[in-house]
Order: structure tokens, then C-alpha cells, then sequence
């Protein structure tokens, strides 16, 4: 369960509308922290064979999903993949694509300035991506 806001969103109710779209072969949808919301759904879709990723196929899952579902529980990104990530028994590893996430919130690039955030010495910057990597390496 994602609570966004204090509202109750289920990852299976979304995975289920995203894979009811004729270009999709299957999805996952996941909480990512967010600073004022809490947690915002993301959604990572697989696509079925001769399917091409891009704004216009994005743009018809969003408008699936908002004929379907409340404004708070749309997925706040989508994010195509070749494959998902699973354990040895076959499920999705949603742990290792929620490490993947938080990595990248460690990554020094401040989305809001659209820059690079400066560190004092290399060895700072190298022990951060480091430390990130590790992350998602320990936990798949």
C-alpha cells in the first residue's frame, strides 16, 4: 500500500489498469518518497514486442488511468524498461527497484536548479555514488 497524503493507493489496482493498455505485456507500480506528499506512485512498464517507449504511448496510459482512477493516485512517473528485475523464484523485486530509487535521490544533481551539486573534494563525491551503488547492489 502507497499513502500519499494520508490516501490509500494500491499498487495492484494501478498494475491492473496499466495492464489492460494493448502496448503493455506487464507493469509494477511502486511508493517513491516525496517531500511533502510522503509517497508518490511510479509505475515501470515492460512492453510488449514491436512497441516503442515515448511521450504519445506514456500520454494513453496516463489517460487510461485518469478515466479509471482519482486525480492523488495517478502514478507521478512512468519509467519503460526492457525487463523488471525478479527474485530466483520469479516475482518482481520490489526492494531492489525501490534501492534503485533511492540511489538515485543520492545522486548529486539537484533536480529543482537543474545543476550539479559541487562537492569540496573528489573523495566526497566518490564515497556518495559509492555508497548509493552499494545500496542497490546489497539489496537485489
Amino acid at each position: 500500500i502507497i499513502i500519499s497524503s494520508g490516501y490509500n493507493i494500491y499498487p495492484t489496482h494501478l498494475e491492473s489498469i496499466i495492464n489492460s493498455h494493448e502496448a503493455v505485456l506487464t507493469s509494477t507500480v511502486i511508493g517513491i518518497d516525496h517531500h511533502y506528499k510522503g509517497q508518490v506512485p511510479k509505475a515501470f512498464i515492460v512492453l510488449k514486442p514491436g512497441y516503442k517507449p515515448g511521450k504519445r504511448l506514456e500520454r494513453e496510459i496516463r489517460e487510461l488511468l485518469e478515466r479509471n482512477i482519482p486525480i492523488y493516485a495517478l502514478p507521478a512517473s512512468y519509467e519503460f524498461r526492457d525487463k523488471l528485475p525478479t527474485t530466483l523464484v520469479g516475482k518482481v523485486a520490489l526492494k531492489k527497484l525501490e534501492a534503485e530509487e533511492k540511489a538515485k535521490k543520492d545522486i548529486p544533481f539537484d533536480l529543482l536548479s537543474n545543476r550539479f551539486i559541487f562537492y569540496k573534494t573528489i573523495d566526497d563525491l566518490e564515497n556518495k555514488l559509492s555508497a548509493a551503488l552499494k545500496v542497490v547492489k546489497n539489496d537485489g
